[in-house]
């Protein structure tokens, strides 16, 4: 028999009265679970992923994409699918300067082998 988790109990309760107060939802888990750390956050944070989707499997696992990749992430409307790396294109030796004025002060808070590398 394989034990219940926080997750899946604080969601049933949820699911079973949604306008269940987080207060009452966090005595019951508490009661369910002496000791646990459970807090407001943690009950907010199971409202949304149950109201997202991102939690809406009766197990409490997030559900998988459609085209059966990755849990539930979604991208954001209008983002490009694979933005690739950024084009900075290359500063010129004044901008170049200005940076290593800025940095020099803090390479010796730095590991001997790091800035070994670095330069």
């Amino acid at each position: 028999m394989t034990r219940r988790t926080i997750q899946e109990f604080a969601c049933d309760l949820i699911r079973n009265d949604s306008t269940m107060s987080t207060e009452r939802i966090l005595a019951l888990v508490r009661d369910e679970f002496p000791g646990c750390n459970t807090g407001p956050n943690s009950i907010a944070w199971y409202r949304s992923g149950l109201r997202t989707g991102r939690l809406g499997s009766p197990s409490g696992a997030a559900p998988r994409r459609a085209d059966g990749s990755g849990a539930g992430h979604r991208p954001r409307q209008g983002a490009d699918p694979d933005p690739g790396w950024p084009d900075f294109g290359q500063i010129d030796e004044q901008d170049e300067l200005a940076v290593a004025g800025l940095a020099a002060r803090y390479v010796c808070f730095l590991h001997p082998d790091v800035v070994r590398d670095v330069v």
